[in-house]
């Protein structure tokens, strides 16, 4: 169903909203929907299903180089590609192994880059691989296969304008990587240099960072139970928090699993890995906050389905569902979603489990979609025959955050790094006026301060190190100016 959500008033910070059951909508926009051409399968049933999801097939990428169509899935085997430019007659054109495989992997994720496929995997002893693709169809060779960079990565994506490759939930040797989103330089494509890691943004303290969407440095990050942040990494070494939308913000939260703008960066459509919950709207145009005014799914009523994972294509977003198969959908207005196209790509008995469609791309010269299903492999199927030509007319995520980002300056404290050491940096709000800074404990002991502080411009950076004077713990970081009263956690470690 499609849900309109109105604003209604402010209460203790928390936004109240009346839901407005739009039937006229629902018929329109459902009802007519096609179901998709079929083209081509493809599935190796000699591989294990994973012990945890039953699981063969995982994430589904694509590209095309040298004339020819590529499809890429990942398996408990490692990374296929698939020659799919005759939709007639696939076929498996090479098959790698991963570092780790077997019936404990359930997760490889993929993006490509300058003539580089770059695959990461989420469970066992694994490691980052880079495959040279730039030879196909004669050659193709895995020229990098090391774990000291990045030994297990839930997912990646590469800001292909700024050669940086963004991993969320990475473990890695490297100490200074967490569990959030970690930042690497690959303009040397095979020598990818670790940047800067982070994993806390203001209110928005994840265990880990689930997955993200980068484009011109800016950051949509997806926090697990938390919610959703947008950050500019322009400046690594001084992330500036955009907005951010808190779990108990919008209805329907649950695990903040997934996300994509729309071309003009105007919108976010974004999915929580929970039974029966819808995709959210998020509206990016609203300065300082950010709102979803619409929810909106398959209207199946199937209780059990899960959007997973979303990505758009001009005015099409695609998504992958669990036991729902692949939904396609007009945004060219983006409050109200048409659904014009689907394909169910699973028999699995439809109960709360993860099961069906897990990954879609429809970024492929020909219009033709690639759709991975869990059990049943690679689904290739006939676009919409629109002659869009995907990521043709994207525009910068910049211009539509200019005023937000005045705005944070102006009314947010930043801590970081965080965790920290004892040494740290904080950047305080542009206030105008003198203020006064205090480091307590829990209990509300001063533990340090700072008075008098003037407040310019261009000086409201300041540099702490306590790391002689902080024991191990949770400190609350306060700055005072005026009548206005900013504050933040900051957790000292090792």
């Amino acid at each position: 169903m499609i849900q309109n959500i109105t604003n209604l008033a402010n209460q203790k910070g928390m936004r109240l909203y009346i839901i407005l059951f739009l039937f006229g909508i629902k018929a329109a926009c459902f009802a007519q929907a096609p179901e998709a051409n079929l083209l081509a399968t493809w599935s190796d049933p000699s591989l294990p299903g994973s012990v945890y999801h039953d699981n063969v097939y995982n994430e589904i990428w694509g590209f095309a180089v040298n004339g020819h169509e590529y499809a890429v899935i990942g398996s408990t085997f490692g990374t296929h590609i698939i020659d799919v430019t005759d939709p007639s007659a696939i076929f498996e054109r090479k098959r790698f192994q991963g570092k780790a495989s077997g019936a404990q992997i359930v997760h490889r994720d993929y993006h490509d880059y300058k003539g580089y496929l770059y695959a990461v995997c989420d469970e066992g002893n694994s490691s980052l691989q880079i495959i040279d693709i730039s030879g196909l169809p004669d050659t193709v060779s895995m020229v990098y296969d090391d774990n000291q960079v990045i030994s297990t990565s839930h997912n990646i994506f590469i800001d292909t304008a700024n050669a940086r490759l963004y991993s969320f939930a990475t473990f890695s040797p490297i100490p200074q990587v967490t569990r959030g989103v970690a930042i690497f330089d690959i303009n040397n494509p095979l020598n990818p240099v670790h940047l800067k890691s982070y994993r806390e943004f203001g209110s928005i303290q994840p265990s880990h960072m689930h997955d993200g969407y980068v484009r011109d440095n800016v950051a949509f990050l997806n926090c697990e139970t938390k919610g959703m942040a947008v950050v500019d990494f322009e400046d690594v070494n001084n992330p500036e928090i955009l907005g951010i939308l808190s779990h108990n913000n919008y209805l329907q939260s649950g695990y903040n699993h997934s996300g994509w703008p729309s071309d003009d960066c105007k919108f976010y459509f974004m999915a929580d890995e929970n039974w029966g919950r819808a995709i959210k709207t998020v509206d990016l145009r609203q300065i300082p906050d950010l709102e979803v005014p619409t929810y909106f799914d398959t209207e199946s009523g199937n209780a059990n389905a899960i959007p997973h994972n979303q990505l758009v294509a001009c005015n099409y977003l695609y998504v992958s569902y669990y036991h729902e198969g692949l939904q396609v959908y007009d945004i060219s207005n983006p409050v109200f979603p048409e659904r014009v196209l689907y394909y169910d790509t699973s028999e699995e008995p439809e109960i709360q489990n993860y099961r069906g469609a897990w990954g879609v791309f429809p970024y492929l010269p020909s219009g033709n979609i690639l759709v991975s299903d869990m059990q049943n492999g690679l689904f290739v199927l006939e676009g919409l025959g629109d002659n869009c030509q995907p990521n043709a007319n994207l525009e910068s995520c910049k211009d539509q955050t200019s005023a937000l980002k005045d705005y944070f300056k102006e009314n947010s404290l930043t801590v970081f790094p965080n965790p920290s050491n004892g040494s740290f940096e904080i950047i305080v709000p542009h206030s105008g006026s003198e203020g006064s800074l205090e480091i307590k404990n829990l209990l509300g002991q001063v533990i340090y301060t700072q008075k008098n502080l003037e407040n310019r411009l261009n000086s409201n950076r300041i540099s702490i190190n306590l790391s002689s004077k902080l024991a191990f713990g949770t400190y609350v970081v306060q700055y005072t100016s005026g009548t206005k009263i900013f504050s933040q956690l900051i957790e000292i470690g090792q």
